[in-house]
């Protein structure tokens, strides 16, 4: 600890609550109906984000197209444990047991609270494992990809194992160098994760708008869509972008990126001696915004916040706040999103 200076030590708290005042001041939207379609639209996220996209994917087969998945594993991999969530789903000490998650996968959709797996067939899957993980180790994509590849044709499925990332979303030009790790956990890796990503999803996209942004981000309420969000680990707002063209009516399609841990926007954090609210970084550098303009993409980016049982503000993939259904369609984070998707489309 740093003696010389105490003061500087008592400011830091009054620091970070002055920004955190400051942005309490705005007044959220209600989330717009645009002309979306419900059953085809796309997911993405990064560790929590990149488990909760797949239970999302999995949950909602017949809705989603496809996935990009970026640090994460298969879908119920925690099994509903915090121990094997942080072992074998992270470190991966342990091997995954891909055919027992594979049963449990079909014992959910035989009792529909997923949806049918024949509809995974078609899913186009995008998988990322950087290779210098040391959060959540390379090969836990591996056992990601030996999981769908149970469901899926093996033709929709792709691995990139072999940029030097540590644990973060790979970007082209934001964030730290490619092989550190720490906040933001988004890293300048001369790649554009997300960029690649929406192209395997999709196919051949327009080239990503260069320029000032056509669109406009929207901060919304999120308990417009689940009763006291904080309760199941929610902020009380979460931000959608919106270009123009859909805007003004165009048909335009829907893609939801699920942030990760400690990337949620009340997420605080000291860079050096300099206090740092995290407020829209993920939202503005992980890369989506640019390649949505010009390819009539709406991006949701629903919002995280902290509980207890969820110090870092994580997504739900191993069942904290007593939510058993947290993988499935009744999950309180799944359920909550998804309503948010029909009311893009206009259906709620």
């Amino acid at each position: 600890m740093d003696t010389r200076h105490p003061q500087r030590h008592l400011l830091w708290p009054l620091l970070i609550l002055l920004a955190l005042f400051g942005q309490g001041l705005r007044a959220a939207e209600h989330l717009p109906a645009l002309h979306i379609d419900a059953h085809d639209i796309s997911v993405s996220g990064i560790s929590s984000g990149g488990y909760m996209a797949v239970q999302f994917a999995v949950a909602h087969s017949a809705s989603v197209r496809g996935a990009g998945i970026v640090a994460a594993g298969p879908y119920h991999c925690a099994e509903d444990s915090v121990w094997q969530a942080t072992g074998p789903c992270m470190r991966g000490d342990t091997p995954i047991d891909v055919r027992r998650l594979e049963r449990y996968t079909r014992r959910q959709a035989a009792a529909g609270t997923i949806d049918p797996v024949a509809h995974l067939k078609g899913q186009r899957v995008w998988i990322f494992s950087g290779s210098k993980d040391e959060t959540v180790a390379p090969h836990i994509g591996a056992a990601l990809e030996a999981f769908y590849r149970r469901f899926t044709d093996a033709a929709n499925i792709t691995r990139v194992a072999d940029i030097p990332a540590a644990h973060a979303m790979p970007t082209f030009d934001f964030g730290r160098a490619c092989d550190a790790t720490g906040e933001p956990f988004i890293n300048d890796c001369d790649y554009d994760g997300a960029g690649t990503l929406l192209s395997w999803i999709y196919g051949p996209l327009q080239p990503k708008n260069a320029g000032t942004l056509s669109g406009r981000f929207i901060e919304f309420e999120q308990d417009d869509f689940t009763p006291s969000p904080r309760l199941h680990s929610l902020s009380a707002t979460g931000w959608v972008y919106v270009p123009q063209v859909c805007a003004a009516g165009g048909y335009c399609r829907l893609h939801i990126a699920f942030h990760g841990c400690k990337q949620y926007q009340e997420m605080s954090y000291f860079d050096g001696n300099t206090p740092v609210r995290f407020g829209r970084t993920f939202i503005d550098h992980a890369g989506y915004n640019a390649w949505a303009d010009s390819n009539r993409l709406v991006v949701l980016y629903p919002q995280t916040n902290t509980v207890l049982s969820n110090p870092n503000g994580c997504w739900n993939w191993w069942g904290y706040s007593d939510d058993s259904d947290y993988d499935t369609q009744r999950g309180k984070q799944i359920a909550t999103v998804w309503r948010m998707v029909e009311r893009l489309a206009g259906q709620r």
